[in-house]
């Protein structure tokens, strides 16, 4: 005897096709969707619109500091416009070498530092506070001068050519007040920091100079130390 099949059989549902289950999902989630592609559309199109404004800045600028040239009171204007800027920046470091050339002490040192501040971490701007210390030392601002020259001498960041003549500058400011030791201290730091420099050169000349000085001293007692030791005209003067 057969058995009968049951008097009913639980309907499947029915699966909806793919595009359908899409579609359903684009009609549930369309705005949320619209608004996510506007937003990063949007944000494209603002960061090269920047990069673009940005460029045509940046060439604007160079184009300003050309047209400067070598007229000093253009690339102050220059300067005063953009004091931020690194253009602007080499801007005031050139005013400020016009300056310590016309023996304006006071007046470069305080450009120089302008000139520091605008350049910021670039490599012209150890040249521009080696120009202000310098500057300080001429302005009579000793004291100060040759706390920011042995900044700069012990400054590993700095350029090696900007660390050398800091220290060889300490170095004849301590022969000229009759520090000698302190001067062949600095002058040894100049050969050991750039031993192929200009620098270097200058301070084994200055070193010799000390040497024959302690030689003559030590052989003829009663001459006086004066006669014999190197003392520099003045305060030392900046060099680039």
């Amino acid at each position: 005897m057969s058995k009968s099949a049951p008097a009913s059989q639980e309907a499947k549902a029915p699966v909806a096709p793919f595009d359908e289950t899409l579609h359903a999902i684009w009609q549930k989630n369309k705005n949320f969707i619209n608004t996510i592609v506007i937003v990063a559309l949007v944000a494209v199109l603002g960061y090269y619109g920047f990069e673009y404004f940005q460029h045509q800045k940046e060439t604007s600028i160079a184009a300003d500091y050309a047209a400067a040239g070598t007229s000093s009171a253009k690339l102050k204007t220059f300067a005063d416009e953009h004091p931020d800027h690194v253009l602007g920046g080499l801007a005031r470091l050139r005013l400020a070498d016009e300056a310590f050339t016309a023996k304006n002490y006071t007046e470069a040192a305080a450009v120089y530092q302008k000139a520091a501040d605008a350049l910021g971490a670039s490599p012209f701007a150890g040249r521009a506070r080696l120009g202000a210390a310098v500057a300080k030392v001429h302005a009579g601002q000793a004291a100060d001068g040759e706390a920011a020259l042995k900044q700069l001498s012990n400054d590993g960041a700095q350029l090696q050519d900007i660390r050398a003549e800091a220290s060889y500058h300490l170095g004849t400011l301590a022969l000229a007040a009759g520090r000698k030791d302190d001067a062949l201290k600095s002058f040894d730091l100049v050969s050991a920091i750039a031993p192929s420099s200009l620098w270097s050169q200058q301070a084994m000349f200055r070193r010799s100079l000390i040497a024959d000085t302690a030689s003559v001293t030590a052989t003829t007692p009663a001459a006086p130390a004066a006669d014999t030791a190197p003392v520099p005209a003045g305060a030392p003067s900046i060099q680039f």
